[in-house]
């Protein structure tokens, strides 16, 4: 499944309930690209560094009114994110700091907002005493901290969520559930808690117990939460959701899909690294907004889908162009020129369900592979491709992750498309276009060694299996050198 947000009870015996994230079939004329995008407002908030990128995201937002500012280290996820709830609880800003100095920038920003009060997240190994003396020159400061990162996110919950009904928690190990989690859970009024991977943290098993029989939102799949801390949690409540998609960027998809019926803009964050959009969450929730994760050059399947259903007039990225780049943010753009038809593949009305009337027979003749698609092989071939083939320059080609996965489903819904009749959507065009680039990039000589060796002899089978597939569907004549 490609996307779900999967309803576990407390009682084992009653049933579950699975929501699944609509799969994109159809149909907004080529030729509209570039007038729908255009009429999408595209906007950027990035700094030099991750610091300045902090105080760019807070010169954004208003003034709070309670004048308070949240500081946490830039160099780890954990504590910004946990803060970045109560941050937009607040109408707070979070700023960024260096665990030993304070930025220049970021001491600017202080004397700017001159605060009320200054919170620092996180103990001393996060945010120094001497960060802290000088933090203190702008403003009163207080520093919230637990033992660990799940005892200072419990406690971010105790401070600014003590009236609470419900609460996320996501993997305290890594950073993007967390990230995606934040602006849905300041959008409910609830705390993002943060456990190990396979025990729950006594800190969050302590804010769930406060929260007994209350309704509980896992954030990931079971590698990021596992389905023992599930188990325990749903000790605690009578309703447990686990919100999660096939990789990261899905899952992010599916958070804002249960949290969001529509949202006038979208913000995008770098799936892979998380500094430039640490202290976005913030500014997401105050306007009700989701923020979605992408690649740096691309958007997942799941994703403009999810873009389509909110209908945004406005995109935004969260950090410079190496985080997010131009290409992507317009192909989000893209995305957003309105809700696609949706429907699941075979039911009625899917154009390319069997026995559908009015579904026209596949072309036939010589090249037209396409209606003899083996998805599987069209999946592991560009999979594989994907994983070994190196550029030019000697970096891995990592600029499809999450495409390789999406491959398979494009590829199929070409073939309804081209079976129906159909024009290709902007965003099966967008998918298309990055097919069409890839499969550019790995049939130009200088990507393979002058002999065959693994694994660019895997890899040149992978992609000489899969061209008489992908040419016919983008309308190209690929070889291979």
């Amino acid at each position: 499944m490609k996307g779900a947000i999967t309803v576990m009870p407390k009682v084992a015996r009653r049933a579950v309930t699975t929501i699944a994230l609509a799969t994109l079939v159809t149909s907004v004329p080529l030729a509209l690209q570039a007038s729908a995008a255009d009429a999408v407002q595209i906007d950027r908030v990035a700094g030099a560094d991750r610091y300045a990128t902090s105080v760019a995201i807070s010169a954004k937002a208003e003034r709070s009114p309670n004048g308070v500012v949240f500081l946490a280290s830039g160099e780890n996820f954990p504590d910004a994110l946990a803060g970045s709830a109560v941050a937009a609880q607040l109408n707070a800003p979070v700023l960024l700091t260096r665990p030993g100095a304070l930025p220049r920038d970021v001491a600017g920003e202080l004397d700017r907002l001159d605060p009320r009060e200054i919170v620092i997240l996180g103990g001393q190994a996060a945010v120094s005493a001497d960060v802290e003396k000088a933090a203190a020159s702008y403003g009163p400061v207080r520093r919230i901290e637990g033992a660990d990162r799940y005892d200072t996110a419990s406690a971010l919950a105790d401070f600014g969520f003590p009236d609470t009904r419900t609460a996320y928690i996501a993997s305290g190990t890594n950073f993007p559930d967390a990230l995606s989690a934040a602006p849905a859970a300041a959008h409910r009024g609830a705390p993002v808690l943060l456990t190990r991977p396979d025990s729950l943290s006594p800190g969050a098993a302590r804010v769930v117990n406060r929260l007994r029989d209350q309704p509980l939102r896992v954030v990931g799949g079971t590698g990021a939460v596992s389905g023992a801390v599930s188990s325990e949690l749903a000790t605690y409540s009578k309703e447990l959701l686990r919100l999660q998609g096939r990789n990261r960027y899905a899952t992010s998809a599916v958070i804002s899909q249960e949290a969001f019926n529509a949202a006038g803009t979208v913000y995008l964050a770098n799936g892979q690294n998380f500094p430039d959009a640490l202290a976005g969450a913030p500014l997401a929730a105050k306007s009700k907004s989701p923020v979605l994760l992408v690649t740096k050059d691309l958007v997942s399947f799941e994703v403009c889908v999810e873009i389509g259903r909110l209908g945004p007039t406005r995109v935004v990225a969260l950090g410079g162009e190496g985080a997010i780049s131009a290409e992507a943010l317009r192909a989000a753009a893209y995305c957003s020129t309105g809700v696609p038809r949706v429907v699941t593949p075979g039911e009625a009305g899917d154009p390319g369900a069997p026995g559908q009337p009015g579904t026209p027979a596949p072309p036939a003749g010589p090249g037209s592979s396409v209606d003899t698609l083996d998805r599987y092989q069209a999946e592991t071939a560009l999979a594989t491709i994907m994983r070994t083939i190196p550029l030019a320059d000697n970096a891995r080609y990592n600029l499809a992750d999450p495409l390789a996965d999406d491959i398979g489903v494009l590829l199929e819904a070409a073939k309804r498309l081209q079976a129906a009749g159909a024009p290709a959507s902007p965003q099966q065009a967008y998918y298309l276009a990055q097919v069409d680039f890839i499969v550019t990039k790995l049939t130009q000589a200088s990507v393979y060694p002058a002999q065959a060796e693994p694994p660019y002899d895997e890899a040149r089978a992978a992609i000489g299996t899969i061209l008489p597939i992908l040419n016919p569907i983008l309308n190209t004549q690929h070889t291979l050198p």
